[in-house]
């Protein structure tokens, strides 16, 4: 069986499995290349060090995410093919697939985290604001570690917050005396009854806790008042850290 003819069937087979058309469409796009090279010659017959090669001219032009890609989609081909075929010895059983490449996340200005909190005041709302970008910015925990805490997490004799993670993992982070001072603040202005440590002062709902689209729209305001025109948003203040 030619390869252009194992291609069709594994489109087919991908297609009786129920995939979503457009992941079919992705894999027959990313097998176009494949085909070009390959698509006459036995798919038993196919070697590995040709693999190789065509693997690495490949990696000219295309991004590290569009090799990592292709290379996944050839292997599910032949892994198909193995499991398909009586017999059939898979090529690329040892071809590994390349590691995505890690970013680090763009940090936010200290100068601008300075600006954004010189806007805080002493109300109860500039209060609440102080504390909870200082708490994202000295702890580098997610917003959604942030908007879940409750009294309860907030460890006064040891300076150091509770956190829920990824699987309701808890881990303690530690506070400095600037994040605790605030903390301090903040709760003593907090609405009587509310056990969220950051809560919606305005509207409907007072005492509930702060919601992700709240924060961003607390965040925008306070950039506005700062004056700070480019883009910022709450992963950039909690990857300050990092910086």
């Amino acid at each position: 069986m030619l390869v252009n003819e194992a291609i069709d069937q594994f489109l087919t087979s991908c297609r009786a499995d129920g995939l979503q058309p457009s992941t079919v469409k992705t894999y027959s796009r990313l097998l176009v290349q494949f085909r070009k090279r390959f698509g006459l010659l036995d798919v038993r017959a196919v070697p590995v060090m040709s693999i190789r090669e065509f693997l690495i001219e490949r990696r000219v032009g295309l991004s590290p995410f569009s090799i990592i890609d292709e290379v996944a989609t050839i292997k599910r081909l032949f892994s198909w093919c193995a499991a398909e075929y009586d017999g059939f010895r898979n090529p690329t059983i040892n071809i590994k697939r390349p590691r995505a490449p890690k970013f680090q996340p763009k940090g936010a200005n200290p100068s601008d985290v300075a600006a954004i909190l010189a806007t805080c005041d002493a109300s109860a709302i500039g209060l609440r604001d102080r504390a909870l970008f200082l708490t994202l910015a000295d702890t580098g925990i997610r917003a959604s570690e942030l908007l879940g805490a409750t009294d309860c997490d907030l460890d006064f004799g040891r300076s150091r917050l509770r956190v829920r993670g990824k699987g309701q993992k808890e881990r303690f982070v530690p506070l400095s005396r600037e994040t605790m001072l605030a903390l301090v603040r903040w709760l003593n202005k907090r609405p009587f009854g509310s056990d969220h440590l950051f809560c919606v002062l305005a509207g409907g709902r007072p005492g509930s806790g702060l919601t992700y689209s709240g924060l961003r729209e607390i965040l925008r305001r306070r950039c506005r008042a700062a004056k700070i025109t480019h883009r910022f948003t709450v992963q950039m203040l909690r990857h300050l850290l990092a910086e």
